[in-house]
């Protein structure tokens, strides 16, 4: 029941992901680099978090 759920949502970060990325990316903003910089470095860790999918089935079974 939740693999489907699961994968929709690996999905769904990972493209949220790549447009962020590309949208903040450094070399996208040379007029705003630093902001650039610390934004890009936030989308990263996001999506490094949300994509583990090992911590969101864990999550989701405690809950079940």
């Amino acid at each position: 029941m939740y693999g489907k759920d699961l994968d929709g949502m690996y999905v769904d970060t990972m493209y949220s992901y790549r447009k962020m990325a590309l949208k903040w990316h450094p070399d996208k903003n040379p007029g705003n680099q630093q902001e650039a910089e610390r934004v890009f470095k936030l989308v990263s860790e996001a999506y490094e978090v949300l994509s583990d999918r090992k911590y969101d089935l864990s999550v989701v079974q405690s809950t079940v």
